[in-house]
């Protein structure tokens, strides 16, 4: 596993583009968010995302969020109403993730604030898998050390870019039934977004 250390101007855009080579080849790395750090691979290359089930444990039957680098690379396949529209505006770029219903099922989106995954996703130009960068059933990283602890010979590159800002995973809206409900609290709060928005939202019942 290669770490480029992300701090200066110039040791962020070594990272990016270095980065971006390994996702365009098919491989995986591992990189912060606002939230905490997360695993990347081209949301589009089958064999890579398969990959990172295997590295992450994980069950097949549980998606991946896709991390995109703005809200209209999802309007061509997703039905986007206007209360989405409505958190889109208020919290993207942000530690919120919206599920939609498109031709390919469920499918989970976010735009992170974080400015080296921002400019890693507009490098790469697609939509990439990111889930948080740790195995099933582990306690969700904060730093680049700990992300080396857990895959340090399962991937191919780390970005090491500080502490994650908030440490806490973003919060789930379920679009796709209709009527926009809460499937996981996070970093943003329901009353929040309540209050910010005026979208009423329903609470899954395992909350």
């Amino acid at each position: 596993m290669k770490i480029y250390i992300a701090n200066s101007p110039e040791e962020i855009k070594t990272a990016v583009s270095e980065a971006a080579k390994v996702i365009k080849a098919g491989g995986i790395i591992a990189f912060p968010t606002e939230t905490v750090y997360g695993l990347g691979a081209d949301a589009g290359n089958p064999d890579a995302v398969n990959r990172l089930y295997k590295i992450k444990k994980r069950d097949k039957n549980k998606p991946f969020t896709n991390l995109i680098a703005s809200a209209g690379q999802i309007k061509k396949t997703c039905v986007v109403s206007k209360e989405a529209e409505k958190i889109i505006g208020t919290f993207w770029p942000g530690p919120v993730t919206l599920i939609f219903r498109s031709s390919a099922g469920k499918e989970g989106y976010r735009v992170p604030s974080n400015s080296i995954a921002l400019r890693l996703l507009q490098e790469c130009g697609r939509a990439l898998v990111a889930p948080s960068a740790n195995p099933s059933g582990f306690k969700n990283p904060k730093d680049a050390r700990t992300v080396k602890g857990y895959f340090e010979k399962e991937i191919d590159l780390l970005i090491d870019g500080g502490s994650a800002d908030l440490g806490i995973e973003s919060t789930v809206i379920d679009f796709s039934p209709g009527r926009p409900s809460i499937l996981r609290t996070g970093a943003v709060s329901v009353r929040d977004i309540r209050e910010k928005t005026g979208v009423e939202l329903d609470i899954a019942s395992e909350l």
